[in-house]
């Protein structure tokens, strides 16, 4: 695959637990009274989701602890309940400010491997509004995760809300409420669910795309239009070249409503795949038209006019995605394979003192597969060059 913009990206629930006015209570009670409480909600966010699920603790985002757990919803969303009744637990007795306030938020979807260390993706950034507009000591689920396990969970009480999130735009989301009694047993429905995820998860982890596929299939047989098996389906579909059942998969998210940016960038992919780069550009409009950070759509569409030898289209939309987001590293690549083909080393310096020290070799690496792609030779004494005049300019 060409452009594979997402490079080896993986399903996983993201869970962001978070102190509520942590900030403001520091201030006014000081760390001796804050701390502890502090401390206390760590340990629990890394007992049942880093432990009892086996997440990956990423750190902090804002006030807030960050995970990034296996793709099976169900018990995460299980073990979320039973953090907030620990919770509760803790503060029976308790007074202000020795309360714990907190909010729980968890999204799914696509995280693409970090850069150097570093997540620039959008599922994160969703996950953190998401929770800045959970109420306090409640959890709340995206839309996107109560899309794939509301037909599952169907005894549990989720009310939709609303809200306009900094940079996302209006976003529906739900309150996960509790169920008489405490927290079940997972039914077999929801463990059937959890398993095909995870071994979908699994599979996809040692690229098996033909495996992919036909768990994906069959797991539709058993949750018929199911939008997360019909999006993994439809991934798996263009890594394995058949573009037109990809494109048909992706157009039923789009139908559902479900990850309506991602699939259209996936269908705008699969028709560059096919050669079709006018449709391409016109699916990647409406691709970016729909996400409110779109720079994977906005590259794409740069990329494609440099393939066509349009250097100047390809800066503009470069630039574009650059704007959305200013650590994407395509379209850097792009704006400095352009500057090698035009000659213009100076303004290919400028562009590689932009990025990180830490992120340059990185870059050179792709900035040299691109432009073998173009079909260019002769130009790496002058790559390396334009990096050495960008080290020492630093």
């Amino acid at each position: 695959m060409r452009r594979a913009r997402i490079k080896n990206p993986e399903m996983r629930t993201i869970v962001l637990v978070d102190a509520v006015n942590f900030t403001s209570e520091l201030k006014m009670h000081g760390r001796g009274v804050i701390t502890p409480k502090i401390n206390r909600l760590q340990e629990f966010t890394e007992f049942f989701f880093v432990y009892k699920l086996k997440g990956e603790f990423i750190g902090k985002l804002g006030d807030g602890f960050l995970v990034l757990c296996p793709p099976t919803p169900p018990e995460v969303i299980t073990e979320a309940v039973s953090c907030q009744g620990f919770i509760d637990a803790y503060n029976a007795g308790k007074a202000e400010p020795h309360t714990l306030n907190t909010r729980i938020a968890i999204h799914y979807g696509l995280i693409a491997p970090p850069e150097q260390g570093n997540y620039i993706d959008t599922n994160l950034n969703l996950t953190a509004r998401l929770e800045g507009a959970t109420p306090p000591n409640c959890i709340c689920i995206s839309s996107t995760l109560h899309d794939i396990v509301a037909d599952t969970l169907r005894d549990w009480s989720f009310e939709e809300l609303s809200s306009t999130f900094k940079g996302l735009g209006e976003n529906k989301y739900y309150t996960v409420r509790g169920l008489p009694g405490g927290t079940p047993e997972p039914s077999r429905r929801e463990s059937r669910l959890s398993f095909y995820l995870s071994t979908l998860s699994a599979l996809r982890d040692v690229e098996d795309w033909e495996a992919v596929k036909n768990t994906c299939e069959q797991a539709l047989l058993d949750f018929p239009g199911n939008p997360g098996f019909t999006s993994e389906l439809g991934y798996a579909l263009l890594i394995l070249g058949d573009c037109p059942a990809a494109i048909r998969a992706f157009e039923q998210c789009v139908a559902k409503d479900y990850e309506v940016g991602t699939s259209l960038l996936f269908i705008g992919r699969a028709f560059d795949q096919m050669g079709n780069q006018a449709r391409a550009v016109e699916v990647l409009t409406e691709a970016a038209e729909k996400e409110s950070r779109p720079f994977h759509a906005l590259g794409d569409i740069a990329d494609i006019h440099l393939d066509r030898g349009d250097y100047k289209m390809a800066i503009k939309w470069a630039k574009r995605s650059l704007k959305a987001n200013r650590q994407y590293i395509y379209p850097m690549v792009t704006l400095l394979a352009i500057h090698i083909i035009k000659r213009d080393d100076d303004a290919g310096v400028r562009i590689i003192k932009t990025v990180n020290v830490e992120r340059r070799q990185y870059l050179r690496e792709l900035v040299e597969e691109r432009l073998e792609l173009l079909g260019h030779k002769g130009y790496k004494t002058r790559l390396a060059a334009m990096f050495r005049a960008a080290a020492k300019n630093a």
